[in-house]
Formats: structure tokens, C-alpha cells, sequence
């Protein structure tokens, strides 16, 4: 574990959201953040997901790349 203050967690979020651009989230991670939300809150995920494809332009991406 690295220490680098009161705003590690912070810093940490800034980091996991920033490296989601070129590297996505693997799908056991998102697995395990689906079934920590309540019914409420993952039913508001897909129209996050559609509202933010619309903006990227397209498809949705919110799973680890393929590097083929």
C-alpha cells in the first residue's frame, strides 16, 4: 500500500477514472460494483452507459479492450 496523505482516496479515483479511457474495466469488477448497488441505482447504470456512448460518438465501451 503506498500513503501520499489524507487525499490518497481521492487521488486513487482520479487515477481508476482516468485509466478506464485506454484500458476499460475488466467485467469481475464491474460484476462485483453491480451487486453492491441497490435495485434503484442499477437500474439508472444502462441509461448512464447510453447517455455517455451518445456523447463518445457510438458504441458503448465500458469492458476491457480486446488487444487483438
Amino acid at each position: 500500500m503506498i500513503s501520499i496523505g489524507e487525499d490518497s482516496d481521492t487521488i486513487a479515483a482520479i487515477a481508476g477514472s482516468v485509466a478506464e479511457g485506454p484500458w476499460g474495466v475488466p467485467e469481475s469488477i464491474q460484476a462485483e460494483t453491480m451487486s453492491r448497488l441497490d435495485e434503484e441505482l442499477r437500474n439508472v447504470v444502462p441509461g448512464f452507459r447510453k447517455a455517455a456512448a451518445q456523447r463518445q460518438g457510438g458504441g458503448e465501451r465500458h469492458s476491457r479492450r480486446s488487444t487483438e
